[in-house]
């Protein structure tokens, strides 16, 4: 059905689909869409078969969801101020824009998005908002544009699936990624996250200098792949980046930076437990992997996290100090910034024939420093009445830096 006027008023009332589906639009000659407003309580409903919209605005409402079941589908539409009730589905199968600052789209229900929505029409320092308790499933579509206005997803929203989204997005609700087979996630430029971030199952790619991240809250690998790379960095000052489960390539094939927070497993002391049990050279579950060049600025290892410099890797520690309460495996470079100390507090810093570049003595107050350097092995310093230096070599030969140990002497240093 189309109605061929600029402006349709839906007061009070509803438009269904009915036994098999259908089709309601607004368009007038030259396909320029109309406006449906339904700002008094209109509705459109699926009941017996989907119910696909095209038209230019659609100007408040609630979807909703009749007994004989389907989703409300737009083809074409600019919304505004749309509800999508508990057990609704609307399915974005072209392309949807939410425009005006300070609006929003409240999901109750289900929002299936197979296209793509665009938020707001032109650069600038104004929001859109994504709210309510329900879900949106990325079923390759794709959010924003990298232009116009912020998305705000908010607390009680969670985004599933698998798809891309676009910078400016800040994040305090869910982010859920899962993705089948070869199908990657994407944030291909700035964001913000003061929620939770997972992936379920698949790759989730961080790529390039426009690629920041801001984290406050948690982003975690709870299976499969995160991989930061092509100059990608993450303030995550105050934030969590977890691999729980799965593993976090840490500058993947080219570089990435780091800065603050914990690296860590994120499951509290259940998986710092296992953690522990499980530490040795070939615990590689639930890792931070380094295989080409990483720069960690002012980062905390945490107790359940494991980090792996593999070989060829170049891991960098910089800012005022790195602190390990977890397990290093160090089977390439680390390099310890002249400003930056290395402190160990609990753990395990482990050499698989790897090298350790520093100018101050590292600083092991607590845990083991074990394994093989050129060829020498290393004995696991335990407590110390007093602070003692043990010396190691680096593959040239020449002399390492100074580990510091506190406790009394093992039977190695007496």
């Amino acid at each position: 059905m189309n109605v061929n006027r600029p402006l349709v008023m839906n007061n009070g009332g509803t438009i269904t689909s009915g036994d098999g589906g259908g089709t309601f639009s607004i368009k007038m000659p030259y396909d320029m869409g109309g406006t449906l407003d339904s700002r008094f309580g209109g509705r459109l409903v699926a009941d017996g078969g989907d119910l696909t919209v095209s038209l230019g605005t659609l100007f408040q409402g609630t979807v909703q969801r009749g007994e004989a079941g389907g989703a409300v589908n737009i083809g074409i539409a600019t919304l505004q101020n749309l509800t999508v009730a508990a057990g609704a589905e609307l399915g974005v199968t072209g392309h949807a824009d939410l425009m005006a600052a300070g609006t929003s789209l409240t999901n109750n229900g289900t929002v299936r998005v197979k296209g793509s929505i665009n938020f707001g029409i032109y650069n600038g320092d104004y929001q859109i908002f994504l709210g309510g308790k329900g879900v949106m499933i990325l079923d390759g579509g794709t959010l924003g544009s990298g232009t116009g206005a912020t998305l705000v997803n908010q607390a009680g929203q969670t985004i599933t699936g698998c798809g891309t989204i676009n910078s400016p997005f800040v994040n305090e609700g869910t982010v859920d990624f899962n993705c089948g087979g070869s199908q990657s996630a994407r944030f291909p430029g700035p964001v913000v996250n003061r929620g939770r971030v997972r992936v379920l199952r698949g790759k989730l790619s961080i790529s390039g200098a426009a690629a920041s991240i801001t984290n406050h809250g948690t982003i975690s690998a709870s299976s499969d792949t995160i991989t930061l790379e092509k100059g990608a960095a993450i303030d995550n000052t105050g934030g969590l980046l977890a691999a729980d489960g799965g593993n976090v390539y840490l500058g993947g094939a080219s570089g990435a930076t780091v800065t603050g927070g914990r690296l860590d497993a994120g499951g509290g002391s259940v998986k710092a437990w296992k953690a522990a049990s499980m530490r040795g050279p070939g615990f590689e579950s639930g890792s931070f992997q380094v295989q080409k060049a990483v720069t960690l600025r002012d980062v905390t290892l945490g107790a359940a996290g494991t980090l792996v410099t593999t070989a060829g890797g170049v891991t960098t520690l910089a800012g005022a100090q790195f602190v390990n309460q977890g397990t290093n495996r160090i089977a390439g470079t680390l390099v310890v910034s002249p400003e930056t100390n290395y402190i160990q507090t609990s753990g395990a810093t482990v050499l698989e024939r790897g090298t350790i570049s520093a100018t101050r003595d590292l600083q092991i107050l607590g845990g083991t420093l074990s394994g093989m350097a050129a060829n020498k092995p290393l004995a696991s310093p335990t407590s110390a009445s007093a602070p003692q230096a043990l010396q190691f070599y680096a593959r040239t030969g020449t002399t390492g830096p100074r580990v510091r140990c506190r406790g009394p002497r093992s039977r190695a240093h007496r």
